[in-house]
């Protein structure tokens, strides 16, 4: 093969993993664009479109693999039919987990069609798209005169109208996109300084704005990666320790300094965070959530279900806890063994995928470790089960997965 052909395939290769990497970006938040028309919905079609294409070049070869977002999404779509059918609903909840299957599978193919040597850039991507969103946004409120008010709650009124989503979606988002660069730091994706300070910076500006927009789950769940990611590191007690010290003391440092600076109100800090958890005072908000906790479990156990989409009609409020949400519509009984089924697919596919075959990619160690995250900690945070976000990031891992498995026929072309 000459010069020019080779340049043309690593090109493609690179544009590839680019493109890929900004649509998946698009595909975390559901903002709507006109009616109903979102950017996720948006997305499939875009997804759908790279994925014909490419099949097209791969002689439609479809790893089985890829498959798993649709098969599990499958399983919680027919769980929800026979509750739909048993207690009556609304038909839109029970057929977007087909789209949410879709949308993870079509990501999962994309995403096994980047070449083995260019994942860095679809990595690459992911961290200059979450830090143009978090620059965007410093900027609109910098010119709004807010940026520096200290964290006050008119702060973070006004960030809860901003942010198109809502405030805790779009932090849910920006969570993500930017423990995917943070977590490839952690697996040594690169030793170029630049490039760890770059990396870091979605972090930190995560960091920052859950602390002056007072989301604690977004701030919980960064503190539980970061220690997932240094025990993961280490792989042993003392040095797990040490690394835990470093990391926290560099947190408290950059704390001081915003503090230091006016950059933060110590006070809201206290207030938010800090002081319901020292003096153990219960806040209306905690009320609210135990509120629909225990009701959730009432209709859960004991109704049978309220049926697809009817939670918030009957407890009032949307389920801040998404596998909450599954058990209460179609009942205990169906949602555990849906959950049991979709879960064991999914730990199955890791486990055959990353552990017995021994196929592990970098790509993949950094999806599995935020997939898990997301599945274990923020999930439980949030109603998140049944968001693109949740089936995106499944996509990116079950693709990362089986990345380096099977050859490409472009790549055998090439050889």
């Amino acid at each position: 093969m000459d010069n020019q052909t080779t340049l043309k395939h690593t090109e493609s290769g690179k544009t590839w993993a680019i493109v890929v990497g900004v649509v998946f970006c698009l595909s975390l938040p559901a903002i709507s664009i006109w009616e109903e028309l979102t950017t996720s919905r948006l997305v499939l079609l875009l997804f759908f479109g790279l994925a014909i294409y490419r099949l097209n070049i791969n002689n439609y070869r479809i790893p089985f693999d890829t498959l798993v977002p649709i098969i599990t999404a499958s399983i919680a779509f027919v769980i929800y039919v026979i509750s739909l059918v048993l207690k009556g609903g609304l038909l839109w909840p029970v057929f977007s987990w087909l789209f949410l299957g879709l949308l993870g599978s079509l990501i999962a193919y994309c995403v096994y069609q980047i070449k083995s040597n260019r994942i860095d850039y679809f990595i690459w991507t992911i961290a200059i798209c979450s830090l143009l969103i978090w620059v965007f946004v410093t900027f609109k409120m910098a010119e709004s005169g807010e940026l520096l008010s200290g964290g006050t709650t008119a702060l973070r009124n006004y960030a809860r109208s901003f942010f198109p989503t809502g405030l805790n979606r779009f932090m849910n988002m920006m969570v993500v996109l930017s423990a995917i660069p943070l977590t490839a730091l952690f697996f040594g994706f690169s030793n170029r300084l630049r490039t760890k300070v770059f990396f870091l910076l979605p972090a930190f500006f995560t960091l920052y704005y859950s602390l002056i927009a007072g989301s604690r789950q977004s701030l919980v769940v960064l503190l539980i990666l970061l220690i997932l990611l240094v025990l993961i590191k280490t792989k042993s007690l003392f040095k797990f320790i040490y690394y835990a010290i470093i990391v926290f003391l560099v947190l408290f440092l950059v704390l001081y300094v915003l503090v230091s600076q006016d950059l933060l109100d110590f006070m809201w800090i206290e207030q938010r965070f800090i002081q319901s958890l020292v003096e153990r005072d219960i806040t209306e908000g905690d009320i609210t959530r135990l509120y629909i906790l225990t009701e959730g479990l009432k209709y859960s156990f004991f109704e049978g279900g309220v049926g697809p989409g009817n939670f918030e009609e009957f407890v009032g409020r949307p389920p801040h806890n998404g596998y909450l949400g599954f058990l209460a519509e179609p009942g205990i009984i169906m949602g555990i063994i849906g959950l049991f089924l979709i879960f064991g697919i999914i730990i199955a596919t890791f486990i055959i995928n990353t552990l017995k075959k021994q196929s592990i990619t970098p790509l993949s160690n950094i999806a599995w470790v935020v997939f898990f995250t997301l599945a274990i900690f923020m999930v439980n945070l949030n109603d998140l089960f049944r968001e693109p976000l949740f089936w995106a990031t499944l996509g990116v891992a079950v693709g990362a997965s089986i990345n380096n498995k099977t050859p490409l026929a472009s790549e055998e072309e090439n050889r």
